[in-house]
């Protein structure tokens, strides 16, 4: 049997029947696009340690070669890692069934991406902030209007949606991911309280046999993930005033009863660029939402619970993100050379 085969094998008789469609979706996309080329030929009994440990810098040296805009392109460190458990949890899964024998699943990294390279922003400072969430309530008040300088009104049907999608990046800077966003009803709403209850999330992912997509609503991504999140007095006042019966975002083309998270990305990007912020991604409002409440010295604990993490070393390690002016503030607070 081939590392292929076994792959395969653990996709279809282990993984699927354990894990959300969406990461099962990306776990076969690892197999599929990294881990079969770099080592599927090898036969599993030939597959131990060190040929796990070479077939993730093969993966790392596979995309290394590939350009775009003329420069090398390596993985992100978290892709390396999520590719390392995959192969690891394939050749546990052999060696619990007697194709092979254990091994030790403790890898080293490989430095791929160039450390000199202009890293792409994960998050927007205040005054970045502050202008995306005005060009999301003027986009909301008025949908009417054009927001990234093309000519002549919009459409009835564009505006309504270009609405409902701006009103959404409010919830983005509140700290609720783009699938938790599109599974919000008005219901949800505590307009009197000022707050959301996240209940749901939308997951699009590749149907059977990885071909065409599904959209469908869903549990949240975790436990933790169900929460109520505090809205600002205004934004409350402006959902209340503004927000359609039933579902936040609109459905898509093909499912007009599910709303449509690849739709809303799409919109998004062509928002976010006129807002003079082309690199950043819905999550970049999430990652914004935890790093500005840590500068306004919210403990961690209570960023992790309304980001929806259940552990808050994710919130520490992944979603903080001090700036320069940040971090000159918190060592001029030790106050050296002051007499």
């Amino acid at each position: 049997m081939t590392f292929a085969e076994l792959a395969h094998e653990w996709l279809d008789g282990h993984a699927a029947p354990s894990v959300s469609p969406t990461t099962y979706d990306q776990y076969r996309a690892d197999v599929r696009s990294r881990i079969v080329p770099a080592m599927g030929r090898l036969d599993v009994a030939d597959v131990g340690h060190a040929a796990l440990q070479r077939g993730i810098y093969a993966v790392a040296e596979q995309r290394h070669r590939k350009r775009r805009r003329g420069e090398p392109v390596g993985y992100a460190t978290s892709t390396l890692r999520r590719t390392a458990f995959v192969m690891a949890s394939i050749h546990r899964y052999g060696a619990s069934v007697g194709y092979t024998a254990p091994a030790v699943y403790r890898f080293k990294m490989p430095r791929c991406r160039d450390h000199d390279a202009p890293r792409v922003p994960k998050c927007l400072d205040r005054e970045g902030a502050e202008a995306v969430l005005a060009a999301a309530v003027r986009t909301a008040e008025h949908p009417e209007a054009p927001f990234d300088g093309s000519e002549g009104p919009v459409c009835a049907a564009h505006a309504q949606s270009a609405r409902r999608y701006a009103l959404g990046c409010l919830l983005g800077l509140a700290g609720l991911r783009i699938g938790e966003v599109c599974g919000v009803r008005r219901a949800d709403f505590d307009f009197k309280g000022g707050t959301v209850r996240v209940e749901r999330g939308v997951r699009t992912y590749r149907g059977k046999g990885g071909t065409g997509w599904v959209t469908d609503a869903g549990p949240t991504k975790s436990r933790a993930s169900r929460r109520s999140v505090p809205l600002p007095p205004e934004h409350a006042a402006l959902l209340e005033r503004l927000a359609p019966e039933g579902w936040l975002i609109p459905g898509g083309r093909t499912r007009a009863d599910v709303p449509c998270k690849r739709g809303y990305g799409v919109w998004f990007k062509r928002f976010i660029a006129a807002c003079g912020h082309p690199e950043l991604s819905f999550h970049g409002l999430r990652h914004t939402c935890g790093t500005l409440l840590l500068e306004e010295g919210v403990d961690i604990k209570t960023i992790a619970d309304i980001l929806g993490h259940s552990n808050v070393s994710t919130t520490a390690n992944i979603y903080l993100h001090p700036d320069e002016r940040s971090k000159a503030e918190a060592v001029s607070r030790l106050g050296w050379g002051q007499a």
